[in-house]
């Protein structure tokens, strides 16, 4: 749920404004109450605010206030007393500095929503920056949660991308190799050919076998970094900085760096490809990647489930299983090749029947009647739950 200082101010407004008028406000507004704050005695007070005890000075009311969360006692108590429908908290921002209210507010939003959900926790969409509040978790994602702005989803212990069943630490082991190895094999999974990947650009391109200069990058933005004869090259004393994803592959591929003896700046220009996770996980997981993000195969699958299915929401039905499908194909396959290979055969067996369901799916909404294609949804459906149930019962046991 959405959980900036507005929707904090409103949840908290049931705890905090009076239903009926209080006599005392109408007693503590009688000319002798404004002459000196009922709490430091001073009358040279100007900012008072009106109170059970009678009137009371900005400052007071800020001491009340502060000493009470420096000692996290919760629920505050404001000492000031407000028209009915009329919450004390909005006359906060007159008293206290921005900083103690918003800290305030949030502090007492998770103490009186924690009483409801326990687990309550906050957190940031990383895409929108969005404040939300996860209240709820699944049983079977419980790290795992939906902006309720923008949609995106995400795991808030790792603030990275969904990873179930895998945890973070396998998932951060899992991404250190698999990143890279997907920039290698996602064009040229099947090619017989080598392999490079420049430094600068992030381009991976094959090494023709009759090219003049085989290690050049055929990227055109590239082609000042070279020399006439195709070997990489360098300006004495200028070094443009690799980008962070760029060393995250020069780790994963254990790459030697090389450096000029003389000004000491980069001299490597390409990295040789290296075969990081085992050929027959990686070609599933490829293939489950390219079917999810590439643009041609989402568009041709959901024009297709546009001809059967005239509803937008059967529509957006069909979509989302056969995302969630690709999703756990791949996650689930990374989940096995880092338990073991031989460990957990009937999983892997459970895994490509799903994907080949859904492969038959895909052919068949180009033809079949919607009566079959709806038939073979409901099958993917129980089948996806099925896989669900079974990896939730082994990654808990593991």
């Amino acid at each position: 749920m959405r959980c900036n200082e507005r929707d904090q101010l409103d949840y908290l407004h049931q705890f905090y404004a009076p239903d009926i008028s209080d006599s005392n406000l109408e007693a503590c507004r009688d000319e002798k109450s404004y002459i000196k704050c009922c709490c430091c005695r001073l009358t040279n007070k100007t900012d008072l605010f009106p109170t059970h005890d009678g009137m009371m000075c900005r400052e007071c009311v800020a001491s009340f206030i502060t000493s009470q969360l420096r000692l996290n006692q919760f629920p505050v108590e404001i000492p000031i007393v407000t028209a009915p429908g009329t919450s004390p908290l909005e006359l906060l921002y007159a008293i206290l500095p921005l900083p103690v209210v918003s800290l305030l507010l949030k502090k007492s939003f998770a103490f009186f929503k924690c009483l409801d959900y326990p687990c309550m926790v906050f957190v940031q969409c990383p895409h929108c920056l969005a404040r939300l509040a996860v209240t709820e978790t699944c049983d079977v994602n419980c790290c795992s949660c939906t902006c309720s702005v923008c949609g995106c989803a995400w795991c808030y212990l790792c603030n990275w991308e969904p990873h179930w069943p895998m945890n973070c630490e396998q998932f951060k082991r899992w991404s250190e190799r698999w990143d890279t190895q997907y920039l290698f094999d996602k064009d040229y999974f099947n090619s017989e050919k080598e392999l490079r990947m420049c430094c600068d650009c992030e381009t991976v391109f094959e090494i023709p076998v009759d090219s003049t200069f085989s290690f050049r990058c055929p990227n055109h933005r590239c082609r000042w970094n070279y020399t006439e004869d195709g070997q990489y090259g360098h300006w004495h004393n200028y070094d443009p900085p690799l980008s962070p994803r760029m060393w995250q592959h020069i780790r994963a591929l254990a790459v030697d760096m090389k450096y000029c003896d003389e000004c000491g700046v980069r001299t490597t220009g390409v990295l040789k490809a290296k075969r990081l996770i085992r050929k027959d996980v990686a070609s599933i997981c490829v293939e489950a990647r390219n079917q999810r993000f590439e643009i041609p195969n989402r568009r041709e699958f959901e024009s297709n489930a546009s001809k059967l299915f005239p509803l937008k929401a059967e529509q957006n039905k069909v979509i989302d299983l056969r995302n969630t499908v690709l999703y756990l194909t791949e996650n689930c396959t990374a989940w096995l090749y880092l338990m073991g290979p031989n460990e957990h055969q009937h999983l892997k067996k459970a895994v490509s029947q799903l994907y080949r369901k859904l492969l038959g799916m895909q052919q068949e909404i180009t033809w079949a009647s919607r009566d079959k294609v709806v038939m073979k949804v409901k099958e993917l459906e129980e089948a996806t739950t099925e896989l669900i149930s079974m990896f939730h019962q082994h990654s808990v046991t593991v």
